[in-house]
């Protein structure tokens, strides 16, 4: 072997582990729906391009008064999908600026996407009909997720898409507990935590900094919101309490197959996605107790297997 073979095969070694880590690029795309222009970060592996098989769409759901950078950013739900091969796709709520402070109407919340009654599950039914038709996504393997007022929505979306929707997985959200019945049964994976300022565990009324953009209407506890989807569900009222990890406790339904509902509370956990970033400077640092990117994926594959 020459003194250049030997060289270049050093320099092979040693690029390729960070080549393969390097997340694939995302585009930031539109869409007209109810006669406004409507944006989203699609984010596709260039090895799902090039296969012909079917993969899961994940669509991530950023907080209120962020988007869809936001949802990217905090989630690091990109570079999940570049190494499980599968699409996701972070859209943006509505506002009055084109692409900063956005929100998504969760009936009694938030801002102004509540105030404009806009047609968030809509578009976000649309959206899923568009990267469906046009991309290798597998319609039967359709996970909503997402953060605070992305984590309402993505419980609307259940309850309003239930038969396009597989699983639903809203990380420090909340419900009023007026909602609607799902039209369907959906698989729910639900994280909160106990030293969340925004979103209590006992409810009530909204005393943070973002309280004027609710309609004053309490909040449910925590545990309403699996309560809820265990109703819908089918499952045996009473969940089965676990120490999951240290500062994580399980409760885990009894349900039908494929339609399980999980919700983890978090000790001491505040208002951000667990083990990823904060959308902000002054946000809560994101608890390290659990990465909930990597717990919902794994939840997702086992209700669609």
């Amino acid at each position: 072997m020459t003194r250049f073979s030997v060289f270049f095969l050093v320099l092979c070694v040693l690029w390729a582990p960070v080549h393969a880590l390097r997340e694939s690029p995302s585009e930031r795309m539109t869409m007209t729906h109810d006669g406004v222009e409507r944006y989203y970060t699609l984010h596709v592996p260039p090895r799902v391009l090039g296969s012909k098989k079917k993969v899961p769409l994940v669509l991530m759901l950023h907080g209120g008064g962020g988007n869809d950078s936001n949802g990217v950013k905090m989630s690091q739900f990109s570079k999940k999908a570049d190494a499980e091969g599968f699409i996701v796709a972070y859209p943006s709520g509505s506002g009055r600026f084109k692409k900063v402070l956005k929100t998504w109407n969760f009936w009694h919340c938030c801002g102004y996407a509540m105030e404009n009654n806009t047609d968030d599950a809509g578009f976000l039914n649309a959206l899923i009909d568009h990267l469906v038709e046009n991309y290798p996504v597998d319609p039967d393997r359709v996970l909503v997720t997402g953060m605070s007022n992305g984590a309402m929505m993505s419980h609307r979306t259940g309850i309003e898409l239930s038969g396009k929707v597989a699983a639903i997985a809203p990380v420090v959200g909340t419900m009023f507990g007026d909602e609607p019945r799902a039209k369907g049964p959906v698989a729910a994976f639900i994280i909160n935590g106990t030293a969340d300022k925004h979103i209590k565990m006992d409810g009530g009324k909204n005393v943070s900094r973002i309280q004027d953009a609710w309609d004053g209407t309490p909040m449910k506890p925590a545990l309403w919101q699996s309560e809820y989807w265990a109703k819908r569900n089918g499952c045996k009222p009473k969940p089965e309490k676990i120490q999951y990890k240290k500062d994580v406790i399980l409760y885990d339904y009894h349900c039908p197959q494929g339609k399980d509902v999980r919700h983890m509370i978090i000790e001491g956990g505040g208002h951000s996605w667990p083990g990823g970033r904060a959308g902000r400077k002054k946000a809560d640092a994101p608890s390290q107790a659990l990465n909930a990117t990597d717990e919902m994926w794994a939840f997702f594959m086992e209700m669609t297997e």
